[in-house]
């Protein structure tokens, strides 16, 4: 029983790191446009 248990959190915790990493990229990806779309703009005249 104590074992189960075990398994799901570590299961459950395993989900929510894998979760947390997809949000953390989304979260790069999106900041790396706004910087990628900042320096053209401060090179170029338009974005």
């Amino acid at each position: 029983m104590e074992a189960q248990v075990l398994i799901r959190t570590i299961v459950s915790n395993s989900q929510h790191r894998e979760h947390l990493f997809s949000v953390n990229f989304l979260g790069y990806f999106i900041f790396k446009t706004i910087f990628l779309c900042y320096y053209w703009r401060v090179n170029n005249t338009n974005c």
